[in-house]
């Protein structure tokens, strides 16, 4: 057999028969091919690897299953306020089921400090600026060489204060 079928056979990818023959599950026999040599692997010994990975398999679905289930969490998701017939009658609403552990991973992350946005930093750079206003950095940097676009060397790079962004935006649509 060679590798892609012994992959067909046991139903993985050939890369995943490399690490069963890396690992010792399974030894090939180079044999002299046309152009070059060629794993040939036996029949047997592939049949007895399907045997014991099908083993497994089973041992991790019964793992799975012997597993207390968690908790389910009810979180509504409706994004309107709900009316005060709604508000009493919760079968109305919308609602998202999801674990408790996957309920705890969200609300670590709601809770978690994000970097402010764009609009909230008052120096930009031409990158920055250029994801704000939907104008070309390469228009950006010109603008700012004609002089109509203020802009100051800070560091390695050049910087654009907010204000005169918006300012300089202003000044196009007049």
């Amino acid at each position: 057999m060679t590798r892609s079928e012994v992959a067909t056979f046991l139903a993985v990818s050939t890369r995943t028969v490399a690490n069963y023959v890396s690992s010792g599950k399974l030894h090939p026999v180079y044999v002299k091919g046309p152009t070059r040599d060629m794993l040939e692997f036996d029949a047997a010994e592939v049949e007895m690897l399907k045997g014991e990975t099908e083993g497994d398999n089973e041992e991790r679905s019964n793992a799975k299953q012997e597993k207390s289930p968690t908790e389910i969490v009810k979180v509504e998701a409706s994004p309107l306020p709900l009316s005060e017939e709604e508000s009493g009658n919760r079968e109305s609403g919308n609602f998202l089921i999801i674990s408790e552990q996957s309920f705890s991973t969200l609300l670590e992350k709601m809770d978690t400090p994000r970097a402010p946005s764009l609009i909230d930093k008052p120096i930009l750079t031409f990158a920055e600026a250029a994801l704000l206003t939907s104008i070309s950095e390469k228009m950006l940097r010109e603008a700012a060489k004609r002089g109509e676009l203020k802009a100051r060397k800070i560091g390695r790079s050049q910087r654009i204060r907010h204000t005169d962004l918006m300012a300089w935006i202003d000044s196009q649509f007049v």
